[in-house]
């Protein structure tokens, strides 16, 4: 923790520092909202509320150094990281008449020749879980 608040001092004004638990309430929904479970505690993750991209550092905690810390911050500031994704792995084989699109491939296909009836499936997605969760009456 000391680690920690020495980089939070020594990048003043670059990002805001902040630590937290997940164990019940607004600790829980911030969790949630970064996408942390108590299994991949302790970490070290940042967001840029431009875009609400979210960011996570690939050291060990137990590596984590002010100089580590600073470089994070500088590299996810400076756009050198790229945001983390929910998303299943990109296919390693996706040549059949059917793709399996995840989140991280999503602009290959949605961009060109094919990307109207991408966007259609889109849609077509969003208004079935728009109406899954309205309430039954």
């Amino acid at each position: 923790m000391e680690t920690f608040k020495d980089a939070a001092k020594a990048n003043k004004g670059k990002m805001l520092y902040s630590y937290s638990d997940v164990s019940d309430g607004i600790q829980q929904r911030l969790a949630e909202f970064m996408g942390i479970t108590e299994d991949a505690l302790p970490t070290l993750r940042a967001i840029v509320p431009a875009g609400m991209k979210k960011y996570i550092s690939d050291t060990k905690p137990a590596d984590l150094t002010v100089d580590i810390i600073t470089k994070f911050v500088d590299d996810v500031l400076a756009g050198k990281i790229a945001p983390s994704l929910k998303s299943e792995p990109i296919p390693e084989k996706n040549d059949e008449p059917v793709k399996v699109i995840v989140w991280k491939a999503i602009r290959r296909y949605c961009e060109g020749p094919n990307q109207g009836c991408i966007r259609q499936v889109l849609r077509s997605m969003v208004r079935t879980l728009q109406e899954a969760r309205r309430p039954m009456g």
